[in-house]
């Protein structure tokens, strides 16, 4: 069951989502039968609102049973994987309060094939100076799925799914199960991979891009798409590893062939050099459009050692559009033989004009229970690479 408190920024409102009650899932699966792995994944949910926020929007019943089946051929230097799937849905509807409507049933069944396809090669060479071994995987993923109107659908938890590496090799452009897209398309994406003696990864570098081959038609609210789009996505670029045992390096673009132009961007750098030792620095970029405000952030956070048992945690975020701070986290933490002292203070936007400060006070006796507010959670949240200092090493 899942239920939500509306907080919202009072200058730009928001729709309330749809509260579950209940929600059920059932997922089975099995690996290589006789060759093939098939799984099975369903659910029931009972989407519903108070009647004063409904404001002419349905609520209602919605069972969806996703069978798949696939054959994966594994080879060495090699793999290819079709998979059949069957995505089928069926909804009971109650009218919009106020509505003369009456209520209705509504169903779609929809087949989609994908066939996930890779070849890997592999070389000597040195990564600064040291022994390597550096793989090239080119990668092809193919998706068909054919169109169906679903203007008379309603429109519960669906959403366009954030676009990212991972959404290339994704069956289905929309999060959720109200909008399943049609799709005719094929990516293609480019991985190299530096690789230790022991074979830990220590570089990797990506690009991809999707290409449609027929448009997509399906849309969020329902009616089908009739402007022309383009007929390639956001070229995707990332690179992220282990430059030294202690620095570690991060990024992604994705970049708008279409427009010449930077869409988004995110850069970042972790310096671990000891334990309970870590610094971090973060660069975020998305440029403004008809949906997203232009965002551009600076976030510095870390954890370091002030004396021998007193320690210094902190995050910042930095908005250099608006020029001021989105959020931020300071504390001190002293250690002890048998007890730990914490004191952070933090302090949250929650609005255009408003923040929220909270002060965390506690007192942890090793062994025994921790006394006062817990910042802890706050800590690992906001610092990547926390280390608890009552925690050995």
């Amino acid at each position: 069951m899942t239920s939500y408190q509306l907080l919202q920024d009072p200058l730009t409102p928001i729709v309330r989502p749809y509260d579950r009650l209940p929600q059920l899932n059932l997922h089975a699966g099995r690996e290589d039968v006789q060759g093939f792995d098939w799984g099975f994944d369903s659910e029931f949910s009972r989407f519903s609102l108070p009647d004063e926020e409904l404001a002419g929007r349905p609520r209602g019943d919605r069972l969806v049973i996703n069978p798949q089946v696939s054959y994966p051929i594994v080879r060495p230097g090699y793999f290819i994987t079709p998979k059949l799937s069957l995505h089928a849905t069926s909804y009971q509807l109650e009218a919009p309060a106020g509505s003369l409507l009456p209520s209705s049933t509504l169903t779609r069944t929809l087949p989609i094939f994908s066939i996930d396809s890779g070849l890997m090669f592999e070389r000597d060479t040195t990564f600064f100076g040291q022994k390597a071994r550096q793989t090239l995987e080119p990668r092809l993923f193919y998706v068909y799925a054919p169109y169906r109107d679903q203007s008379q659908f309603p429109n519960f938890d669906s959403a366009e799914a954030t676009f990212n590496y991972a959404q290339l090799f994704s069956e289905n452009r929309y999060s959720g199960s109200d909008r399943i897209s049609d799709a005719n398309q094929l990516t293609a994406a480019l991985t190299s991979r530096y690789l230790d003696p022991n074979g830990a990864e220590r570089l990797r570098l990506s690009l991809g891009q999707r290409y449609y081959i027929s448009t997509p038609r399906v849309t969020l609210t329902g009616a089908p798409n009739s402007a022309s789009q383009e007929s390639r996505s956001d070229l995707l670029l990332a690179a992220s590893g282990r430059v030294t045992n202690a620095l570690r390096l991060d990024s992604a673009v994705q970049y708008s062939v279409n427009q010449s132009s930077l869409s988004s961007s995110y850069f970042g750098a972790q310096w671990l050099p000891a334990p309970k030792k870590v610094l971090n620095a973060e660069y975020r970029y998305v440029r403004k459009s008809s949906s997203v405000e232009l965002l551009k952030q600076v976030k510095l956070s870390g954890q370091w050692p002030l004396a021998d048992r007193i320690y210094a945690v902190g995050r910042v975020s930095y908005s250099m559009p608006d020029k001021k701070l989105v959020d931020s986290l300071l504390g001190m933490e002293y250690k002890e033989d048998c007890w730990i002292f914490r004191v952070v203070a933090q302090r949250i936007t929650t609005a255009t004009a408003k923040s929220n400060s909270t002060i965390f006070l506690q007192l942890e006796l090793n062994g025994l229970s921790k006394i006062g507010s817990n910042p802890l959670g706050a800590l690992h949240q906001n610092i990547p690479g926390y280390q608890e200092i009552g925690v050995p090493n």
